[in-house]
Order: C-alpha cells, then sequence, then structure tokens
C-alpha cells in the first residue's frame, strides 16, 4: 500500500508542468530572434543586391550592352519617367532592377530563368515584372520615337540597297521573338502563334 501524500504529486507533476512551460517558452524566445536575425541578415542582403546591380551598371559601356540606352544618365532619366506609372510587382527588387531587367528582356531576349538566377527571384515574379512594365513602356515611350521622313531615310540607306530595292523600300527591319509558355486557351494560342 501506498501511504504517501497524493498532495505530493501533484506539486511533482505541477513542477514537472512549470519546466516543461520555462522550457517551451525559452525555445519560443530562442526561435523568435532567430527569425528577427534571420530577416534583418535578408533585409541586408537585398540591399546589398540592390546597391550591387545599380553599381555594376554605373558604366556606360556596361549601360549600352544590357539596355541598348546611350548612357546611365538617359537610363536613369527614362527611370525617372517611368517610375509614377509603374505599379510595383513586389519589394525585392528596386525599380532600377525591375526596369533593368525587362530592358535586357528586350534587348538580348535573355530566358526568363536566367533572369531569375541574375536577379535572385522566381521565374513568375520576372514574367510577372515584364507583363507589367512592357505596355506601360509602350504607352509613355512610344510617342518619344521619332520616325524620319521617307526622302530622309532614303539618303541614309547603304549604296546596294538603293540598287536593289529603288524606292520601294524604306527600311529594313530585324525582328525577333520572344519566348514564351504554351496558353492553354485557344484563342491566345492562336495570336501568340509564331513560325519564325
Amino acid at each position: 500500500m501506498d501511504f504517501s501524500d497524493p498532495k505530493e504529486g501533484s506539486s511533482k507533476e505541477i513542477d514537472s508542468s512549470e519546466d516543461i512551460f520555462d522550457h517551451d517558452c525559452a525555445f519560443q524566445d530562442h526561435t523568435c530572434s532567430t527569425l528577427v536575425d534571420s530577416s534583418t541578415q535578408t533585409q541586408v542582403d537585398v540591399s546589398e543586391a540592390m546597391t550591387q546591380t545599380e553599381e555594376f551598371f554605373f558604366s556606360d559601356e556596361k549601360v549600352r550592352f544590357y539596355s541598348g540606352l546611350p548612357s546611365m544618365d538617359i537610363l536613369m532619366t527614362v527611370l525617372d519617367f517611368m517610375s509614377p506609372h509603374i505599379k510595383r510587382r513586389t519589394q525585392t527588387l528596386s525599380l532600377f532592377q525591375e526596369m533593368i531587367i525587362v530592358l535586357m528582356k528586350v534587348r538580348l531576349n535573355i530566358p526568363y530563368q536566367d533572369l531569375a538566377y541574375r536577379f535572385q527571384v522566381s521565374v513568375t515574379t520576372i514574367s510577372r515584372i515584364f507583363s507589367s512594365w512592357l505596355p506601360v513602356m509602350d504607352q509613355h515611350l512610344s510617342p518619344l520615337i521619332y520616325w524620319p521622313e521617307r526622302h530622309q531615310l532614303w539618303k541614309t540607306m547603304p549604296f546596294c540597297f538603293q540598287q536593289a530595292f529603288g524606292t520601294k523600300v524604306t527600311v529594313v527591319i530585324d525582328c525577333f521573338e520572344i519566348f514564351i509558355d504554351k496558353p492553354t486557351n485557344l484563342l491566345a494560342r492562336a495570336q501568340t502563334f509564331s513560325s519564325y
């Protein structure tokens, strides 16, 4: 027979419960501080990545190669002109990085996956950025494009073109193709079909 005091057993259980509770609290505190440290480090990493991207493009030669624009000054002017019209799709990238992504895609036709690796975001994010910027750029930058008169173009056309085509040809345009996922909607698939 057990003649021990029943209160003594429940006291041990309470002590044990308090120990478990204290342990859980300590674990939660540790987890919270780890997450805060991780979040702070992520913010620092993102900030450094943004700075590195902008510093990378401080060379006019790189701006010309990657964007097709003549200088960093022009690139920043275009960014200032476009920024009020752009609805942000992500807070991970700066507006500068988003515009660079679009210009690199248009100029070099770099695959979305490559851009996603370079800018450390998902392919979906790259696709959304491209899809949101392109129509806005078209709407606001198209009026700035000057198209010379036909006779002005013909004066600067290479002599071999003038001989071969006479006055029938005004300009020769080189096209490129942007690859997209195959749409499931048949109308969209027909509208985006290309045999180029």
